[in-house]
């Protein structure tokens, strides 16, 4: 009878469904509660007493008690029924809306990870305010601006919810990143969504609009107080210097309406500050870098503006006037720079770059002209220019410490 066993048991494996043991055990236990019910309902329950009274004993009573046993099944039958098929009909919408709205899964992809990393922010602070614990900054940048490797190298980070921690998500990519730093939270979206091009033949042509607005969505639903408390802009040195005028007035527009979305979404001019990335890919800055003793490099280099309420166009003074200090730096320190700190191969490059910086500010300027205005009304709240370079480490947190003490009138830190 081997034979019979054996297609026997080969009968049973696509019949039994694999649950969990202990689903299983549990299924198995509410299937069976109503028949042991009934069978001693009728063979122990005439003889059952209670408050020396037999409830039971009449053969009306025993059926009563059959007929709310069933009930109380199919009720619970019911239930589950009812359930799976809402769980079902959800399926369903949802098939129809992905076909409707192809982006809408990118958006709950998006939204997850917002929320996974809302909740982890809460159990690693460990306190009712951990929302406002710390100052929330966007890192705004266009694709290849180097604003994701500025925020790594800059800043001391804890990744309390990296992306593959979350579960029973769709292989979908996700367009930000949410960091804890020691003294700000920083929010990394894609240039992707800052750009908001996206290729012709693309099925989701509005995936990259769509997902900014949700993002300012969240941030107005979840962070009601003070949705952001600042934005950081990265522009890279090395395209502002070599793009042609139609490709600079692509990216001045596109950080121009992703500001203007911020203040009309937010309701509200928030502080921004310019960093200017990549200063080490300038012919020239590895022989002025290694010139500079230890605290020299260590130094922020840019300008802080102050908030001069009555004059907005005060930053162009200000920052003509760091300017001229810098060059006059630069100038006085060229003689020995050449003769006793870089070799004769480094000299020329060394000329290179103090010219380099000399062109920048021409460059510069016509920038932030076209992020504060671009041909329509002023957007106020520019507070400071800065330059960093991927040699430069820990920059960011000193950059949120100065710009923390302009915002609240704190003095120099």
């Amino acid at each position: 009878m081997n034979w019979l066993s054996l297609l026997l048991k080969n009968i049973k494996k696509p019949a039994m469904p694999r649950l969990p043991p202990l689903k299983a055990a549990a299924s198995l236990i509410l299937a069976l509660l109503p028949c042991i019910a009934l069978i001693w309902l009728w063979w122990w329950g005439p003889g059952w007493q209670f408050k020396q009274t037999r409830p039971l004993e009449t053969l009306s009573a025993r059926w009563l008690a059959t007929v709310i046993i069933l009930l109380l099944a199919l009720s619970v039958v019911g239930i589950k029924i009812w359930r799976r098929l809402r769980q079902l009909e959800k399926l369903r919408l949802e098939v129809e809306l992905k076909a409707v709205d192809p982006a809408q899964a990118d958006i709950t992809r998006q939204d997850s990870y917002l929320h996974h990393w809302k909740a982890r922010l809460q159990r690693h602070l460990g306190t009712r305010d951990y929302l406002y614990q710390r100052p929330w900054y966007l890192v705004m940048g266009n694709t290849g601006s180097g604003k994701t490797s500025l925020i790594q190298e800059g800043c001391r980070l804890t990744d309390i919810a990296a992306p593959d921690t979350l579960t029973g998500e769709e292989a979908l990519p996700l367009h930000l990143r949410c960091w804890l730093g020691e003294k700000a939270v920083i929010i990394d979206p894609d240039g992707f969504l800052i750009d908001q091009l996206s290729p012709p033949d693309t099925p989701k042509p509005q995936l990259p609009g769509r997902l900014w607005q949700a993002l300012l969505a969240w941030l107005t639903e979840n962070r009601q107080r003070q949705p952001l408390n600042g934005i950081i802009l990265t522009v890279d040195i090395h395209r502002l210097l070599t793009d042609n005028k139609e490709q600079r007035e692509r990216v001045i527009a596109a950080l121009h309406l992703r500001l203007q979305d911020l203040r009309l979404t937010l309701h509200n001019h928030l502080p921004f500050y310019l960093v200017l990335t990549k200063l080490d890919r300038l012919h020239g800055f590895s022989a002025a870098f290694q010139s500079l003793d230890r605290s020299q490099r260590a130094q922020i280099l840019g300008v802080t503006f102050s908030l001069n309420a009555q004059d907005e166009h005060s930053w162009r003074a200000e920052l003509a006037q760091f300017w001229r200090q810098w060059m006059q730096q630069l100038n006085a320190a060229m003689p020995d720079m050449m003769l006793n700190k870089v070799d004769i191969s480094q000299r020329s490059p060394l000329f290179s770059f103090t010219r380099q910086i000399q062109g920048l500010h021409s460059a510069l300027v016509p920038l932030l002209e076209g992020l504060l205005y671009n041909g329509g009304p002023a957007q106020p709240g520019l507070r400071g220019v800065y330059l960093t370079s991927s040699k430069q480490i820990g920059q960011m947190d000193d950059l949120f410490t100065q710009s923390a003490a302009a915002q609240y009138h704190l003095g120099p830190q």
